[in-house]
């Protein structure tokens, strides 16, 4: 599959219930729903990713700010 057919039923597959708004997406982006939407790069390059922000704020490094400047919020469906 080229990667243009592979979103297009990633995305098919992945609709959200009626009602439910997603974000727009830049051209190469694709929300991310569940792990199988990922091929197994994307899976390593993440993990990957994840291992560098980890040593970096192990580190005590202030290097990695992603939300600087945002404003974020938490909603939770379940009582805890």
């Amino acid at each position: 599959l080229s990667r243009s057919s592979w979103g297009a039923q990633v995305h098919a597959r992945t609709r959200p219930a009626s009602g439910v708004r997603m974000a727009p997406l830049g051209s190469n982006q694709r929300h991310f729903l569940h792990v199988d939407d990922l091929s197994p790069l994307e899976l390593k390059q993440i993990l990957a990713s994840a291992k560098e922000v980890k040593a970096l704020l192990k580190s005590g490094s202030r290097q990695y700010t992603p939300f600087a400047g945002s404003t974020l919020a938490m909603v939770f469906a379940k009582p805890s």
